[in-house]
């Protein structure tokens, strides 16, 4: 579990760098649950919301690059 939330900020941190090309730019990503456990065999589900700089938010999506 630890593994994939270390994999989910490190993709959050190319998306804030990657951002451009006329879009607004990522500013900020929350995600939630901050902490889970499962059993085996159990997934926990989060949920990524970013935020703009556009003063926009929205959750972030497969379609994001999220897996």
């Amino acid at each position: 579990m630890k593994t994939a939330f270390i994999a989910l900020v490190t993709f959050i941190a190319t998306l804030l760098i990657g951002c451009g090309a006329g879009h607004p730019n990522l500013t900020s990503i929350s995600v939630s649950p901050t902490a889970a456990s499962a059993s085996l065999n159990e997934d926990v589900v989060f949920t990524a919301k970013g935020n703009f700089s556009n003063n926009t938010s929205r959750n972030l999506t497969a379609a994001d690059g999220l897996s």
